[in-house]
């Protein structure tokens, strides 16, 4: 089972829309949490994730979150294990080095998505590639707090 972190950040009926992948994520066995404002928080019934967190919204027009619900909720990020994958370079644009993120797929992912139903397999693959945002959350998570971090260069070969 794999843990899934939902963020809906807006109105409520832009939340409402993620009710079929909420419903198929849970069917499929993930333990879901879902971070919401506080204008759509309470559109779910408690038992709908493991977890709901609740961002504060400043009034306009300073949009955003405050600092407090914005801390809590990297600190969830900043929590959550993802297996990413490997950068691969691509060459040069100019002096810019361009490299693209291989995300991981194994073994373990193609036989838990296959099926024989085509329509089932693309469900499979579709819950796969909605766990790609999760992954996404944490680098952005990581980039906004380098500074932060006592990061380490890994060996490549060299």
């Amino acid at each position: 089972m794999s843990r899934v972190l939902i963020v809906r950040l807006d109105g409520i009926g832009d939340a409402l829309v993620c009710t079929p992948l909420i419903a198929g994520l849970r069917a499929a066995g993930h333990e879901l949490g879902i971070a919401l404002s506080d204008r759509n928080a309470g559109i779910f019934a408690p038992q709908t994730a493991v977890a709901t967190h609740v961002l504060e919204r400043i009034p306009w027009p300073q949009h955003g979150s405050t600092p407090a619900s914005r801390a809590q909720a990297d600190a969830e990020i900043a929590a959550q294990a993802c297996l990413v994958g490997q950068p691969v370079a691509l060459g040069q644009h100019g002096p810019h080095p361009i490299a693209a993120l291989r995300i991981c797929a194994g073994a373990r992912l193609v036989t838990e998505t296959w099926s024989s139903d085509a329509n089932t397999a693309y469900r499979n693959l579709q819950r796969e590639l909605d766990n790609v945002s999760a992954i996404v959350a944490k680098i952005e998570w990581l980039l906004g707090h380098s500074d932060d971090l006592k990061l380490t260069e890994v060996s490549r070969g060299a």
